[in-house]
């Protein structure tokens, strides 16, 4: 960034620019460097306006060095920086802290320009409602552009997922320096070095990804992350576990989502999460992303709650399987549609399979849409109830919490074709 101040100077030397961060003797640190590089990239100073609070070109221009509690006022600017407002974590974290720097972006960084001042805030995301969230939030106007830089990506630029096995680029890549040093990171060395750190603290410091925190939300990411593992072990069971909705094409963006998540046990009696499936679907999507998972994972049967309707299940399901096989031109398959009875509220079920993490049920990989309901549903504030929740729960109750039911044979009464 200090370079980048010398090199606008150097075009636009009447520019006046101000520099901000979280306390003046870092700022006042930065304004020596900067000073420097400028006098090195041959922009000209003025001779009695070299200190490090404000230095001034020949041409009128200049930096003002100030902090987030510093002075600003009277003193209009062409390009205003905020270079890390936050000291740190504990600062970042602090509600009090972080109102302080939105009451000062509005009262004084926005207030010092004219309407063609540019912004540019730079800092480490440690939370997701940071100053840089508020801005991606449309909680600053329009006319930002959100620029992420993180540590692992894939082609396209975008973070790689945990466990970042899809980067094929690393933000500061190894090289050889002229006098014999290596700087920088190899691919696998940043993996390993993202990977050692705690999941949350990696998302937010190295892939610039925070995650939201709900203090009401039954789960938290170390409940999950605890007990991740990479593959699961040889399993007993999967189940497709399901929690429909009733949308069709034209209403499925609009409605509560439908829950689709494939749940295993394993000869060590542990529960894991294969995979989420879940998202805003009609019927016929449902149907069939239900199906083709019951497939994947060699699943006994497909799970659903007894009190959704059995014949409406089976028949949705029913068409589903009835229009494949005639497209092939060959019988219909059998699939169980298992109904399964539970009581209590959704909300109260989804307490029990939180007892469960990380030490009985785990996830194999990572699932990050399922994650994030998981760590942000928070059932005292909302009346929601997420499909992908209610699923699991489910998941959980029938596998882990309830005694197994003998095997049953699937024959053509079942379905009644």
């Amino acid at each position: 960034m200090l370079h980048a101040l010398a090199w606008l100077l150097s075009r636009r030397s009447a520019w006046r620019i101000t520099y901000a961060t979280y306390q003046q003797d870092q700022s006042d640190d930065k304004s020596y460097t900067a000073r420097d590089i400028a006098r090195r990239a041959g922009v000209e100073l003025v001779a009695d306006r070299q200190n490090l609070r404000m230095w001034r070109t020949t041409r009128g221009g200049g930096c003002l060095f100030t902090s987030v509690d510093g002075p600003a006022t009277g003193q209009g600017a062409q390009v205003f920086v905020v270079d890390d407002p936050y000291k740190g974590r504990t600062e970042a974290m602090s509600a009090t802290t972080r109102a302080h720097v939105e009451r000062w972006m509005s009262g004084t960084v926005l207030m010092r320009g004219q309407e063609d001042m540019s912004v540019v805030i730079i800092h480490t995301r440690w939370v997701e409602d940071d100053i840089i969230g508020r801005i991606a939030a449309g909680g600053y106007g329009d006319g930002w552009e959100i620029v992420n830089l993180p540590m692992l990506a894939d082609d396209a630029g975008e973070p790689a997922p945990r466990p970042y096995d899809t980067a094929t680029r690393v933000l500061n890549p190894r090289r050889a320096m002229s006098d014999g040093r290596t700087f920088g990171w190899s691919l696998d060395g940043a993996r390993r070095h993202v990977l050692a750190l705690p999941e949350a603290d990696a998302e937010a410091l190295c892939q610039g990804r925070p995650r939201k925190r709900v203090d009401g939300a039954l789960w938290s990411w170390e409940s999950i992350e605890t007990g991740r593992v990479r593959a699961a072990p040889p399993l007993r069971v999967s189940v497709v576990y399901l929690d429909p909705n009733a949308s069709s094409d034209d209403t499925a963006a609009q409605n509560d989502d439908a829950g689709i998540i494939v749940l295993g046990k394993g000869f060590d009696d542990r529960g894991y999460v294969i995979e989420d499936g879940s998202g805003h679907m009609s019927v016929d999507a449902w149907c069939r992303k239900a199906i083709a998972l019951y497939r994947k994972h060699a699943c006994a049967y497909i799970g659903v709650e007894a009190n959704l309707g059995r014949r409406l299940l089976q028949r949705a399901i029913r068409a589903a399987l009835l229009e494949e096989a005639q497209a092939a031109g060959r019988e219909p398959e059998l699939i169980e549609v298992k109904l399964i009875s539970v009581r209590g509220e959704k909300a109260q079920r989804s307490a029990n399979a939180r007892q469960l993490y990380p030490h009985v049920v785990s996830h194999v990989g990572v699932h990050a849409r399922l994650e994030e309901t998981m760590t942000t549903h928070d059932y005292g504030t909302s009346k929601r109830s997420p499909g992908d929740l209610d699923a699991l729960s489910l998941g959980c109750t029938d596998l882990m919490l309830q005694q197994p039911e003998p095997d049953r044979c699937v024959t053509e009464d079942t379905y009644d074709f």
